[in-house]
This record gives C-alpha cells, sequence and structure tokens, in this order.
C-alpha cells in the first residue's frame, strides 16, 4: 500500500491526456455549430485561435498542478527521511549504552571498553577494528557536549607492576587521543583527561584468562556540567 502523500505522476498525465483530448472534442463540436451558424464578425482563423488558446490554458492549469503535487511529494518525503533518521539515531545510542555498559547518576556517567576489543596483548596502539567502539563511545559522549571526560586504563596483574602501570597510562592516551581525532573538533582536548592505574583496581580474579580479560579494560567517565 502506498502512502498517503505519494501522487501518481502517470495517473496525472493520463489525465491530461484525456483533459486534451476533451477539450479538442470541444473544440470541433464549437467549430461545427458555427458553421452551422456562421458569426460574419469572427473569422475562421480566429476561431481557431481562440479553441487552441484554451486547449494551452487547460494543459498549463494541468502541468501547474502536476508540478505543485510533486513538490508536496518531495517535501513530504524529506519531512519522512528526517524523522527516520531521528529513529535510528535514537536506536543507535540505546545499543551504545547496552554495549558498553553505561551507569549513570544525576553527577557522572560512566562506560566501560574491554582492553582486548581495543588492543592486542601488551600493545597500546588502537586496533583499526575498534572504529565501531570508538562511534559507540562518540554517540554516549555527544549527551554531554559541556561534560569533562576522563578516560582510565587498566591492566591484570601479569607482569611487573611498574610495567602494568606504564602500559595502562600510554593505553589511556591512546583512547584519548583516538576520541579527539574522531571527534574533528567538537571535542576539546581540554576537557578530557588521560590516566592510567595499573593493576591496582581490579574486577575480577587474576587467576584465570577470563578475569585477566576483565581487568585489561578502559573505562571512560564524564562528569556532567552543574544546572544553573
Amino acid at each position: 500500500m502506498k502512502n498517503s502523500y505519494y501522487v501518481d505522476t502517470s495517473m496525472l498525465d493520463r489525465l491530461t491526456h484525456a483533459v486534451v483530448l476533451a477539450c479538442i472534442a470541444s473544440s470541433i463540436s464549437y467549430l461545427s455549430a458555427e458553421t452551422l451558424a456562421p458569426d460574419p464578425s469572427v473569422t475562421a482563423e480566429a476561431k481557431q485561435e481562440i479553441v487552441a488558446q484554451e486547449i494551452e490554458l487547460k494543459e498549463k492549469q494541468l502541468e501547474f498542478e502536476k508540478a505543485r503535487l510533486e513538490v508536496k511529494q518531495s517535501a513530504d518525503l524529506e519531512l519522512k527521511k528526517s524523522q527516520l533518521e531521528i529513529e535510528i539515531k535514537k536506536l543507535e545510542l540505546a545499543k551504545a549504552r547496552r554495549d558498553l555498559m553505561v551507569q549513570e547518576t544525576n553527577e557522572r556517567l560512566e562506560m566501560l571498553v574491554q582492553g582486548d576489543v581495543m588492543f592486542d596483548v601488551n600493545s597500546f596502539e588502537v586496533r583499526a577494528g575498534a572504529l565501531s567502539v570508538l562511534n559507540q563511545v562518540g554517540l554516549v559522549l555527544g549527551e554531554y557536549p559541556n561534560g569533562n571526560i576522563v578516560v582510565t586504563g587498566f591492566a591484570d596483574a601479569t607482569g611487573d607492576a611498574q610495567s602494568n602501570l606504564q602500559l595502562s597510562r600510554k593505553r589511556g592516551e591512546a583512547v584519548k587521543t583516538a576520541l579527539l581525532e574522531k571527534s574533528a573538533g567538537t571535542i576539546s582536548s581540554e576537557r578530557v583527561i588521560a590516566q592510567g592505574l595499573g593493576e591496582t583496581q581490579p574486577v575480577a580474579t587474576n587467576e584465570s584468562t577470563a578475569g585477566r580479560e576483565l581487568n585489561r579494560r578502559v573505562e571512560i567517565t564524564i562528569t556532567k556540567p552543574l544546572l544553573r
């Protein structure tokens, strides 16, 4: 079923053709009647010119109406497109919040990015495949364009504590740099702080592979601006 704002232009074309044929038929009848009761004050050429003008007028009127309806259809389609874009952004934001396990209070918002998603083992270079995650982080950050952001890197307990601390700091800085580059100037560098806390705040045991994967993470916190 077509939308209510859809206009079948082919139907208008057929209607235009039908009206023109009707005008021609009417004109023939008019000329035949005049032949039976000639008006000496009006020449045959003048009568034909009048009929031609009447037909052209009807054609132009129909063309105008067709153009008006096409413009309305285009405007309605643009409105529908804008509405769909808004709905898509809402759904994408909701998905980003789920995937990043967002936790929110009145004062702050926290989200989590697993280190194994962003980095290779013992590396602080952001993976090329992490683009979709950065896109999701950007969506959430966009909700609070004036909030202050802290990017914190964490490590598991593999290796010595000092090395893990340095690695977590470098990972925090790498995520900060990637977010600023991706934001294309919409996020000011003065709003973003990067830090690393090494292995000091584990969220799981370091005795298992699964636990260590959870401890290798990056947390992003937004402090919401105070309402005045």
